[in-house]
């Protein structure tokens, strides 16, 4: 026998279903279905009954299919244990009957009986619920082996499974209309008190409700009979019984006096809306097990399918539907009850139901007056005893007025309402596990990693640094409860954390030293502690921190300056060269994104193509001409596009722009096509009479292996960075071939920048080339239409993982994400309303982006997966590295004379100019490049504690500090170029002259390079002069404007 034994009394809707698949998915040592218990509800009772018969005639063809394919079966409580089925009440004890087939369809499941006949069950089963003499007592078909047909009615059932178990083994569960159960404790209040606990899925506490506005549809259905059971959990049922009724019903009242109190559970729509299964995400994983031909899989898909679709009507807000898993909670909490994150209010509490109100029926009412209540001094003789045990209550007097007995501590109703549960839209993953989905269907990306509320046989430590309060969250999650055996301790330097659990020893280095005690305190709350443990312990003192005061800024994956000029570029792949040594001069970077705004911004209009501004005839000859193609080449030309030139690698952030003489080795061809040419133009031509497509597919000769795309408005080759290998000019360590994964990163961090906005949306611009063996599925077009919703929640953490020793303290973005269709992502670029910004990406990238974020959400405690229906990734940022240094005050003061005194003894022997050029503006933000370390003049010797680049790690919540990284500089003064990235449709970018210029002619301000590399205006009052200069130009206007008024009134009169 299962250590937890329940009765399911449910009204099959979507819903329901869900939830019965879940509780027949877990292992049978979890979990036993004694009985499932029908009613009304969601749809009329026959089809109810229909429903749940026809759930495991759909199991039974699931476990043969996968049976026949060699999968691994699963469902052991269903091959374990066999349920019994039973025919409830078919209307309420004394409401009018509601339904909820105007959300779940007629039949209860969209339609799904007729669309798919074949997974539909024969009418012969309804013979077994029959008492007809006549009828049959066995169903031949398969499915019948996997339940027990019952002629007795429900509730007499519940009585009878009570009566042969022992008190305190059956849990009843109450999804539906508590019809049912009111009946079984009507007949035998004794017997139904046996139970062990009764979780409910009902009512709304704090939230509107979804049949009214302050009632939930399962309590508005029957409200008698949520009342009457709500009534067992008080000392003195008939203080909240509801009044006795002439109509339907007329069940009698319980005993004065009851052996003990009902233990009750409430899952109200507090709790369970925000568990939501949102719709990519289950059309994501449904899809493969669909397209193998899974019958469960075909099923729920066409019932989930038109839920949302309903969803989306009724709401129609544009965002993407998502169902919540109101009924599959209250299972989730039978499986895992002893998990600590579930949380119930501090205190039972007196929630009571009204049956009567003319707009209130159905509604949860609570006392939320602070009034103490008569007799306060007994609540721990009443409530602080164990349920299980027969109390025996003090009479208190009521109090004046309360005619009720809200303020008597011996009346009222004892509710355990839960208010927290594991992870909130984790649930999600939880309940599309390898358990009830074969994991040999389960694609790459949703491999064992699939769930996030995914446990480890091990224990998996986290820790993250707090810059700004100087403290490191550390977070343990431990493969099973917290007992004697558990021990945590910091190294004796702080530097590392070491866990013991039950003989195993787990350490990790911690982003940072702490100042805590070597053992760290672990709560016990016995008989089983908790299985997730956390501290916030402080930084040492004698550590500096980066500082959180200036702007972060992107390093760049492979800028121009990093790769060496005539160096060969290779496919990735397999090798093969596709730029010939010697063939490229020299690399470029290519400009800002917004380097037409710029032009605007800083010539008043873009270069025209008149050649008149030299010769005067307008004849376009002469001096103008060679302006107009200056101009050109450079990419200020009217009109004009970045176009590649020969022998030169313009390197964008996440791709080179080649001219395609230049490159060999590739092979080219038109979106659709399944077949390559050697040049562009002959791809181009293989189709005359079709439309000249914009891009081209570009591929390596050699592998095959998609490489880029051929720009034809601009007769360029695109070669994506993470496809390709170049010799670096700098140190390898600054200069790791790039992957996808940095690319995507240093994109957001310049979108960030440059924009200012922390959201966006990434979608695919370019399709991966079709090969002879594709075959155009679904799942492909779905993949291709997939997009990410990204929120860069905070720019720049370091954090620690037990999960990746090897690799130390690490800097990373922490995301927000959800996966959403593309035009879902089109419309919110579209609107006004939303601040996101468009990042474009191959389709390819976009789909293992996700499967990184997915598994980097392991990393991360379980319950700090998902925030408010968004999942939480780490995209690691290879280009910034924070160092934390020991340093001891006086250090400190020794290192900062030492600075000024070298930087004197430079000044006077002329290495290092006192002044120097200010950096261009960047109007739009664009981020530039980072070095690893503040550069300092070549003949400065290296300091003995080199400074760190200011980094920083915010605190984990919303708000994300400013940050600036000091931009580098040479010996002579004059900041270091540092070009800023994008595409190739882009422009030059905006250089320093060597004369002090910016790139709009103006002089640049005068600034001061200190020891520690940082920037300072030499003259503030230069500022406050262009202050008072505008506030005088604007008084001015002012008084031009008035007086101009003035006499045009005059001369009116």
């Amino acid at each position: 026998m299962a250590p937890n034994r329940i009765i399911i009394d449910t009204d099959p809707g979507v819903d329901d279903v869900l939830a019965m698949l879940l509780a027949l998915s877990v292992n049978p040592d979890e979990l036993e279905v004694a009985m499932i218990s029908v009613t009304y509800g969601n749809v009329e009772l026959q089809s109810c009954l229909k429903n749940a018969v026809a759930l495991f005639h759909v199991l039974e063809k699931e476990l043969t299919w996968r049976k026949e394919n060699g999968k691994a079966e699963n469902f052991g409580t269903l091959k374990t244990h066999k349920p019994i089925i039973a025919v409830g009440a078919e209307h309420p004890l004394e409401d009018d009957q509601l339904m909820a087939d105007y959300f779940h369809g007629v039949d209860g499941l969209h339609g799904v009986h007729t669309e798919h006949p074949h997974l539909d069950a024969e009418d012969t089963w309804k013979s077994l619920f029959h008492k007809d003499s006549a009828a049959l007592d066995h169903d031949p078909s398969p499915y019948s082996q996997y339940f027990t047909a019952s002629k007795e009615p429900a509730h007499k059932e519940i009585l009878r499974l009570l009566r042969e178990s022992p008190k305190d083994t059956l849990t009843l569960i109450a999804v539906g209309p508590m019809t049912n159960f009111a009946l079984a404790a009507a007949e035998d209040p004794e017997t139904f008190l046996k139970a062990k606990e009764v979780l409910v899925m009902g009512g709304a506490v704090n939230v509107e409700g979804n049949i009214t506005p302050v009632a939930e549809f399962n309590t508005y259905a029957d409200t008698v009979a949520t009342a009457r059971v709500f009534a067992l959990t008080s000392p003195s049922p008939k203080s909240t019984m509801p009044p006795l009724s002439q109509m339907r019903s007329s069940l009698p009242a319980y005993p004065e006096k009851l052996s003990r109190k009902l233990k009750l559970t409430l899952f109200p729509l507090d709790i369970t809306t925000p568990h939501l299964l949102n719709k990519n995400y289950f059309t994501a994983r449904v899809k493969p097990f669909v397209d193998a031909g899974s019958p469960l899989a075909v099923w729920v898909n066409h019932f989930l399918s038109g839920t949302f679709n309903k969803i989306d009507s009724l709401v129609g807000d544009g965002n993407e539907p998502g169902l919540s898993l109101h009924d599959p909670l209250t299972i989730w909490y039978a499986i895992t009850q002893s998990d600590a994150r579930w949380k119930g209010t501090p205190q039972l509490e007196d929630i009571r139901i009204e049956t009567s109100g003319q707009w209130t029926r159905g509604m949860h009412v609570v006392d939320r007056r602070t009034r103490a209540k008569v007799g306060e001094a007994a609540v721990e003789l009443e409530l602080g005893a164990s349920t299980t045990d027969d109390v025996d209550v003090l009479t208190l007097a009521d109090a004046a007025g309360d005619d009720d007995g809200w303020l008597n501590v011996t009346k009222g109703n004892r509710i355990n309402r839960i208010i927290a549960s594991p992870g909130e839209d984790a649930f999600a993953d939880f309940i599309i596990t390898p358990t009830a989905l074969d994991p040999s269907l389960v694609p790459e990306s949703l491999d064992t990693k699939m769930a996030p509320m995914a446990t480890h046989d091990t224990v998996v430590i986290y820790a993250e640094l707090l810059p700004n309060i100087r403290h490191i969250s550390i977070a343990v999650s431990l493969p099973s409860p917290v007992d004697a055996s558990t021990s945590v301790q910091t190294s004796a330097h702080g530097d590392s954390i070491l866990v013991t659990h039950r003989g195993e020893s787990t350490e990790a280095r911690l982003p940072g030293p702490v100042s805590a005690p070597s053992a760290l305190p672990i709560p016990a709350t016995p008989p089983s502690g908790p299985t997730s443990l956390a501290w916030r312990l402080p930084v040492s003192t004698s550590v500096t921190l980066p500082s959180t005061r200036h702007e972060l800024q992107p390093t760049v994956p492979w800028s121009a300056h990093d790769l060496t000029p005539k160096a060969a570029v290779a496919c990735r792949q397999c090798g093969e060269a596709v730029v010939p040594e010697g063939r490229l001069h020299e690399w470029k970077d290519l400009p800002s994104e917004n380097w037409a705004e710029m032009m605007d911004f800083w010539h008043c209009h873009k270069p025209h193509d008149h050649g008149q501004e030299k010769n005067g005839d307008g004849d376009g000859g002469g001096d103008g001409d060679h302006d107009d193609e200056h101009l050109t080449k450079r990419g200020y030309g009217a009109n004009s596009s970045i176009a590649a030139q020969t022998r030169v690698g313009f390197v964008d952030l996440t791709s080179f722009l080649l001219a395609e003489e230049d490159c060999t080795g590739l092979r080219f061809s038109t979106p659709d096509a399944t077949w390559t040419r050697r040049t562009a133009a002959a791809a181009l031509d293989a189709d005359p009479a079709a439309q000249p497509p914009r891009l081209l597919h570009v591929t390596c000769a050699s592998c095959a292996v998609h490489m880029g795309f051929y720009n034809t408005s601009i007769a360029s080759v695109v070669l994506f960075k993470w496809q390709t290998t170049c010799a670096a000019a700098s140190t390898p360590a600054e200069t790791a071939q790039p992957t996808g994964a940095d690319c995507l990163a240093a994109t957001l961090l310049a979108t960030l920048s440059r924009s200012g906005s922390s959201k966006s949306v990434i979608v695919p611009t370019i399709q991966a080339p079709p090969t002879p063996n594709d075959d155009d599925s679904d799942s492909t077009q779905q993949q291709q239409q997939q997009a990410l919703h990204v929120w860069v929640l905070n720019s720049n953490i370091t954090y620690a993982s037990s999960l990746r020793p090897a690799a130390g303290p690490r800097s990373a973005l922490k995301l927000l994400y959800k996966p959403i269709a593309v035009a879902q992502a089109d419309a919110m670029l579209a609107s006004f309303a939303l601040d996101v910004q468009e990042v474009t990406f191959p389709a390819a990238v976009i789909a293992a982006a996700a499967r990184g974020f997915e598994a980097s959400a392991l990393l991360l405690p379980a319950g700090e997966r998902l925030f408010h229906g968004w999942r939480v990734a780490l995209l690691d940022n290879p280009g910034l590295v924070v160092s934390i240094e020991h340093r001891s005050p006086s250090h400190l003061i020794d290192r900062f004379i030492s600075d000024h005194q070298r930087l004197r003894d430079q000044k006077e022997k002329g290495h290092m100019s006192s002044t120097t050029p200010r950096p261009p503006a960047t109007h739009d933000k664009t981020p530039t490049r980072v070095s690893k370390d503040i550069t300092r003049p070549p003949t400065s010797p290296p300091p003995s504690s080199p400074d760190s680049v200011a980094t920083s790690a915010a605190t984990g919540d919303r708000t994300m500090p400013s940050l600036e990284a000091p931009r580098p500089v040479h010996a002579a003064g004059t900041p270091a170029h540092t070009p800023t990235q994008t595409g190739p449709r882009r422009g030059l970018p905006s250089h320093v002259t060597p004369d002090g210029l910016e790139a709009n002619g103006a002089p640049s301000k005068t600034w001061e390079v200190c020891a520690h590399g940082q920037q300072h205006e030499v003259d503030p009052r230069r500022k406050r002069l262009g202050i008072v200069y505008t506030v005088l130009a604007g008084l001015f206007i002012l008084a031009f404007t008035i007086v101009a008024a003035v006499l045009a009134g005059l001369c009116s009169k």
